[in-house]
C-alpha cells in the first residue's frame, strides 16, 4: 500500500512542475478533484488504485500552499 501511494505522490509531483502548480486551490469540487486525479493518471500513463487516491486526497487538502 505505501508503495502504490509513494508512487501516486511522485506522479502528482511530476504533474504539478509539468503544470506549473504553486497552490491546491480549497475551493475544488469533488467532481474537479477526480478531473485533477484523472489527469495526473494520464499525464503518468498509470492507473491509480483507491486506497492511494483517497491517500492523495486527503494530502492535498492538508498541503495548503505546498
Amino acid at each position: 500500500m505505501l508503495n502504490a501511494v509513494a508512487k501516486l505522490m511522485i506522479a502528482w509531483q511530476k504533474y504539478r512542475e509539468h503544470k506549473k502548480i504553486k497552490t491546491i486551490p480549497l475551493t475544488l469540487t469533488s467532481l474537479e478533484w477526480l478531473t485533477v486525479l484523472n489527469d495526473v493518471t494520464v499525464f503518468n500513463g498509470s492507473t491509480l488504485e483507491p486506497y492511494a487516491v483517497r491517500a492523495l486526497f486527503l494530502y492535498l487538502n492538508f498541503s495548503i500552499g505546498y
